[in-house]
This record gives structure tokens, sequence and C-alpha cells, in this order.
């Protein structure tokens, strides 16, 4: 049983999602490991996963979105592996996500 909740939007929300994957993508540009005593740093990331988890549920219940997100899927799958290395997110997370998205063009 597939619930959804939809709420309306005066804007497109994808602007402020790819705002986030841009910070995320130039912290991990510049770090090696993530600084755990910075609030910022860790609410980052926390939208970040957020953002990964959503969509690659999104894609894998409706892949025709594919062409709608390819910014943002374009942004996760360059996220990934440095996420990975980070030791935000296991291994097997990256596998599984890249599954996911393996038709993203």
């Amino acid at each position: 049983n597939q619930q959804f909740i939809v709420w309306p939007t005066k804007y497109d929300p994808q602007a402020i999602l790819l705002l986030i994957l841009d910070q995320a993508l130039g912290y991990v540009r510049k770090q090696d490991r993530v600084d755990e005593s910075d609030t910022n740093v860790l609410a980052m990331f926390t939208k970040t996963l957020a953002i990964i988890d959503c969509i690659s549920t999104l894609i894998t219940i409706r892949p025709d979105y594919y062409d709608r997100f390819d910014g943002i899927i374009l942004r996760i799958i360059y996220l990934l592996p440095s996420l990975c290395k980070m030791n935000v997110i296991p291994s097997h997370v990256l596998i599984e996500a890249l599954a996911t998205m393996k038709h993203a063009q």
C-alpha cells in the first residue's frame, strides 16, 4: 500500500534541493573527513542523505521521473563515492543507490 503526502508549492523545490547537494559536493571536494563537531555540517549531511533517500525511492517507484530530476540525480551520483569514502554512508548503500540509478543518463 503506497501512500504519498502531496502538498502544493508555489515554487519548484528542486532549486533548494540542488543548493543543498551543491553545498555537500563543495564540502566533500575540500575535505577528506566529516567535522562531527560542526552542527552545520551535520545538518547539511542529514539533509543530503534525506534527499538521496527520497529521490532514489521516488525513481524506484516512478522510473519515468528520471528526466525531471536529472540534475539532482547527477549530483547524487557524484556525491555517493565521496560520502562512502568519508564514512558518511556504508559501501552497501553506495552499491544499492547506484544500482537504483543505473538508468540515469
